[in-house]
């Protein structure tokens, strides 16, 4: 399984990560990690 890697960004103190790719399926994933906490959220493609 591949993705396209459409952003990799992490804060300035590094508290932060923002990641979004869509994968083979066309469907776009955000993941965005906090300390503490992870968000994964998916949108399809239709």
């Amino acid at each position: 399984m591949s993705a396209i890697a459409l952003n990799a960004q992490r804060s300035s103190d590094g508290q932060y990560i923002a990641d979004g790719f869509f994968g083979m399926t066309g469907d776009f994933d955000a993941v965005i990690r906090v300390p503490g906490a992870t968000w994964r959220v998916t949108l399809p493609s239709r």
